[in-house]
């Protein structure tokens, strides 16, 4: 029961390690495979529970043989990939935590490295001594450690992080200087006016109410120019969603699946003759293997036979001489006749060891050849239940690959069927987009007309109602030191920028 506990503690405290979170069905999983591989003997808590399993396992390969083997372990770690991707380390871990212990406190060791027969153990512990109560006392605790640390974490976080801070302490930065913030002044000059009107340069210091640019004389100001209305919200020729494409990648795509069961289908089907004949094979060489043990076993126990026989007459002969020797010696001479007595009681002896002898040869011989001709009939039913058993597979493959070309051949029709619907509801909306974007051009074209129209007629009031422009100054409304000057001509006109650092 030692042994027993350990063994699920450690499969559990291995999946808890390895797989990061705890799931009930998982760890359940876990538990089971930190026992399965103590399945090769009935003695054991999992192999008392299935009998069937255990008692022909341990007959055929042994304890602590196949299934504590790198090769077993490798098949449950392929097969807990297959059915649980995410979790097939922890499971993998908890079966290799069985080995592992076996490995530490079994005498005996285990075949890690079976079909060869040299047995591996890392110590000279016994699996009923104290140190498996040792390893339970030190595993149990960690078990419930690493079960509870998502509990405990954010418990221990916050002390932890207070020690690390006051064992390292962070020194304050010293504040950065603060910089002032630049002031910008921003004019246009007008049209035909250039730089040279500009009264101040990059460096100077200036004051509030200073002149910052001049210029005189009469200068035409232009009417700006007309600005079209902004065109209609929405492309003039909308695109429209490409669903026919769509409809036709689901098309091929199905079609694409439909071939490719025809070419699959078979191969799977020559697949499964090609392993049903290595089957069958298999089996009539174990046949013609129990047969051929069979015959020598009965062979041997022939020439046993004869042998014991053999011993048993010559047992009889020699009490017959001894009776013989006794009858005929002399009464008067007293130790003659006393070796006559021993050399019949001793020849009494061997006769009845010899007789012993053949008992139980003849029962350890029925024994074997019970199990020899239980070998024997078991591979031949097998032989015979094998051409049903094949059928049967074939006829369900047969059956599911039916069901896959049905149901690929129905999406492809329903692929089709869309596809047709797509095209249509596709043309449909390109008539209503083309008759949309005819309508959208007409209307934007009537605008682009009266804005024009508009414009033209507020120029002319304005050209003969607008006076002639006296000179102008700019004054600069801050005090400080200039930073930078930049000037961006647009429509003819400059635009010039003035960074100004303030003087307080």
């Amino acid at each position: 029961m030692i042994s027993a506990a350990l063994h699920l503690t450690l499969a559990a405290l291995a999946y808890c390690l390895l797989a990061g979170d705890i799931a009930p069905l998982d760890v359940a999983f876990a538990l089971l495979l930190g026992l399965a591989p103590d399945l090769d003997t009935p003695k054991s808590l999992v192999g008392s529970l299935a009998c069937s399993i255990s008692v022909p396992l341990e007959r055929r390969v042994g304890h602590r043989t196949a299934t504590h083997s790198l090769l077993a372990l490798m098949l449950v770690a392929g097969a807990a990939y297959l059915l649980a991707p995410h979790y097939w380390l922890a499971l993998a871990g908890a079966y290799a935590s069985h080995i592992l212990l076996d490995l530490l406190i079994g005498v005996q060791g285990v075949r890690l490295f079976w079909p060869m027969q040299q047995f591996l153990t890392l110590t000279a512990w016994r699996d009923d001594g104290p140190m498996p109560r040792v390893l339970l006392s030190l595993a149990a605790p960690a078990l419930l450690l690493v079960a509870s640390w998502g509990q405990l974490a954010p418990l221990v976080a916050p002390a932890v992080t207070a020690a690390a801070a006051v064992a390292n302490p962070i020194a304050t930065p010293h504040p950065s200087p603060t910089l002032r913030p630049s002031v910008q002044l921003r004019f246009a000059l007008p049209a035909g006016v250039g730089l040279s009107a500009v009264r101040v340069r990059q460096g100077d210091t200036i004051r509030e109410g200073q002149v910052l640019a001049s210029w005189g004389g009469a200068t035409p100001t232009p009417w700006p120019s007309p600005t079209p209305p902004a065109p209609p919200i929405g492309p003039v020729n909308p695109l429209v969603a490409p669903a026919p494409l769509a409809a036709a990648g689901e098309v091929a795509e199905a079609q694409a699946a439909r071939d490719a069961l025809r070419t699959t289908q078979p191969a799977e089907r020559a697949a499964l003759i090609a392993e049903q004949r290595r089957e069958a094979e298999a089996l009539a060489r174990h046949l013609a293997g129990a047969q051929r043990a069979l015959g020598a076993i009965q062979a041997r126990h022939e020439r046993e036979q004869q042998e014991h026989a053999h011993a048993v007459e010559r047992a009889g002969r020699e009490l017959d001489d001894a009776h013989a020797a006794q009858m005929l010696a002399d009464p008067a001479d007293i130790a003659a006749a006393q070796r006559a007595a021993e050399r019949t009681h001793a020849a009494e002896a061997k006769l009845i060891e010899a007789l012993d002898a053949q008992d139980r040869m003849r029962t350890d011989q029925g024994i074997e050849r019970a199990a020899a001709e239980a070998e024997l009939a078991a591979a031949q039913a097998d032989l015979a239940a094998l051409p049903g058993r094949q059928q049967a597979a074939l006829d369900r493959l047969d059956a599911d690959h039916a069901a896959a070309r049905l149901l690929a051949e129905g999406r492809l029709r329903l692929a089709r069927a869309h596809a047709g619907e797509a095209a249509q509801a596709h043309e449909l909306e390109e008539r209503r987009a083309a008759a949309t974007a005819q309508a959208l051009a007409v209307a934007h074209q009537g605008q682009v007309t009266a804005t024009v129209i508009a414009h033209a007629a507020a120029s002319t009031a304005t050209a003969q109602a607008q006076p002639t422009p006296m000179p102008t100054n700019v004054i600069s409304h801050a005090a400080g030191t200039i930073a930078a000057i930049g000037a961006e001509e647009r429509d003819g006109r400059l635009t010039i920028t003035i960074d100004l650092i303030p003087a307080h």
